[in-house]
């Protein structure tokens, strides 16, 4: 896993990003969160992580986006005493259930086919509409094809390893942010996830795509703005 500093300037607040599958730190590097550096994790080909930040910050707000609430789920679960809070925008931590993730066919399938053209049709279904994919364009992560679908093919190996114990990525977040409008994860699908086994997870219901600038700007930057970090 990568970690990437966009903002390091030795606050004593982290705001830490888990981002999707085929994502680097470029379409988040605009953000800039108030009294907070901010890191942004990606590239789940492997699931090290370097867990000294969590010594070094007072307080981290953590939001695992798509395939990242999964990942962040992960790492959370080896962390001591976790002093901060954790959101989760458009995902579950089970990214490959007929129930609670993406249908395993469609996964499966995403999987057997991807290609450099599909790739790029899979970004334009994450954005939504026709200004909001221009937009991303701009903005787009410069990460390598074959690199992108080897972590696609290890997130999926690591899922089906994990079949029988997939408590190993469930974590409880505080606040789940579920777009009405995503067509990579079923809300209904996340929604039952956020509810699964009595979790105490606060919902919000969103207008928004998979993707979407104007959640991000909320989730990495205004939602710090003259706020209290409080766990």
């Amino acid at each position: 896993m990568n970690q990437k500093y966009i903002v390091r300037e030795n606050h004593p607040k982290l705001l830490l990003l888990f981002a999707g599958w085929a994502c680097d730190e470029t379409p988040f590097q605009s953000y800039s969160p108030e009294g907070m550096d901010f890191m942004v994790c990606y590239d789940y080909r492997t699931l090290d992580f370097d867990y000294t930040v969590f010594q070094q910050y007072e307080w981290i707000g953590v939001v695992g986006w798509s395939m990242g609430v999964w990942a962040a789920g992960y790492v959370l679960n080896k962390v001591e005493h976790f002093q901060g809070t954790s959101i989760a925008f458009n995902g579950t931590g089970r990214p490959c259930d007929n129930l609670y993730g993406i249908p395993e066919n469609i996964f499966a399938d995403t999987l057997e086919q991807l290609s450099p053209g599909n790739l790029q049709r899979f970004m334009r279904r994450i954005c939504g509409s026709a200004s909001a994919y221009r937009a991303f364009m701009e903005i787009t992560p410069r990460r390598d094809f074959t690199e992108v679908k080897d972590e696609l093919q290890a997130v999926y190996d690591t899922i089906l390893s994990h079949q029988n114990r997939p408590e190993a990525f469930e974590w409880t977040y505080q606040r789940a942010v579920l777009g009405r409008e995503d067509a990579i994860f079923p809300v209904n699908n996340m929604e039952r996830y956020f509810l699964l086994n009595g979790k105490k997870t606060d919902i919000h219901h969103v207008d928004a795509a998979h993707y979407s600038q104007e959640i991000f700007r909320q989730l990495l930057q205004d939602e710090w703005k003259n706020k209290p970090c409080q766990a």
